[in-house]
């Protein structure tokens, strides 16, 4: 599309009006980084979502959000060897907690009958808590407290 009309359609003020309600620097930074498509199922599928998320909303109330915490450079990092500082740990830590309440919070939804979501519902899967990595890094911080 071409950026004039962007302008015109005064689309970044919509975005940083969306982005106001995000509950993760990094959910701001995506809906940011938001653009229109020109591809009909495309735009069908992103409306489907959207109203998917709205009915989880309505019926359950928000999703579980907070404790998360871009992990993208920690990992790289990790991957190549290198040492995670202790409060790099903790991030860490908490985003598995907030990967599994947000799983949890999910499963409830269908356990209680409260709708199916197929298109939200990968996602969720795609999720991987894994608590005994999670329990580990709390033990360790909890051990070494103040010998860092």
């Amino acid at each position: 599309m071409d950026s004039r009309l962007y302008q015109v359609l005064e689309f970044d003020k919509v975005l940083k009006r969306i982005a106001k309600f995000a509950a993760t620097k990094s959910g701001k930074e995506q809906i940011l980084a938001l653009r229109p498509t020109t591809q009909l199922d495309e735009a069908v599928r992103w409306q489907k979502e959207t109203q998917e998320g709205v009915q989880v909303l309505q019926r359950k109330g928000p999703p579980p959000f907070g404790g998360i915490f871009p992990l993208h450079s920690l990992l790289k990092r990790a991957e190549i060897g290198s040492l995670l500082q202790p409060h790099e740990l903790l991030q860490v830590a908490s985003t598995l907690r907030a990967t599994r309440q947000m799983k949890r919070f999910f499963n409830s939804i269908q356990e209680e009958g409260l709708g199916e979501y197929p298109l939200l519902r990968p996602w969720v899967e795609a999720l991987t808590p894994d608590r005994q990595l999670e329990e580990a890094i709390h033990n360790w911080h909890k051990e070494n407290k103040g010998n860092f």
